[in-house]
């Protein structure tokens, strides 16, 4: 009969009593027990199982009380969330949501301004108002390491920031009637982004806004860590 035994411990391999059979336990890349219960209440309603080492998170901003001006220069960044460098967990968003207010109409002659939502790292946003992120599940106690959290109605400080790709795009729409219009702009990947430690998501023009027109935004981040 051969024993196992561990080659930096004492331990050695058991065979459950009931099952006869030899059980292991899968931890995933950050470390987190793949499929642990830390809530069963949640587990019980169809919710899903909190990680051991993270949760699940939203944080909603807003551009502030003051119009976006006109003719907002491209590359300019707004609104930012970034996973703290020293985090042991790897974050996954889920959805992102943006809506989009005008606030002063435009003309049928101007040239709509694009949004992005694009990745960055190397630097934190600054500048602007700082967003504090919930846990979805109230009953769990971990605190998300997503804390580098701003948005504004003009420029953020983004020093030493490294852009990376921009992972999807949608226009500021023209509108040339009405006094007040509204968009909702939905970020819902087949895929979670995957934002390593140091990673961050901004929303940031990608085009000039127009002259004339100006808008107010508001947005929503869904997202687990583990």
């Amino acid at each position: 009969m051969a024993v196992i035994k561990s080659g930096a411990t004492s331990d050695q391999l058991t065979v459950d009593a009931t099952s006869k059979a030899a059980r292991v336990t899968q931890y995933d890349t950050a470390g987190a027990v793949i499929g642990a219960v830390t809530n069963p209440v949640s587990v019980a309603q169809g919710i899903a199982v909190v990680p051991v080492n993270g949760g699940f998170y939203s944080v909603a901003g807003r551009s502030g009380t003051a119009a976006i001006a006109a003719t907002l220069a491209a590359d300019t960044p707004l609104a930012a969330m970034r996973l703290v460098s020293s985090s042991s967990r790897i974050a996954y968003v889920k959805k992102v949501e943006v809506e989009i207010s005008i606030i002063t109409v435009g003309t049928s002659a101007l040239v709509p301004g694009t949004l992005g939502l694009q990745r960055f790292t190397a630097g934190n946003p600054t500048g602007g108002t700082v967003r504090t992120p919930a846990e979805l599940d109230e009953v769990g106690s971990n605190a998300t390491d997503m804390t580098q959290i701003q948005d504004l109605n003009a420029a953020l400080t983004m020093t030493s920031v490294v852009y990376g790709t921009v992972l999807a795009t949608n226009p500021v729409p023209i509108v040339i009637t009405g006094s007040t219009s509204s968009f909702t702009w939905l970020i819902e990947p087949p895929s979670p982004i995957v934002l390593v430690p140091g990673d961050g998501l901004t929303l940031k023009t990608q085009v000039a806004c127009p002259a004339t027109q100006t808008w107010m935004f508001t947005w929503t981040a869904w997202w687990e860590e583990r």
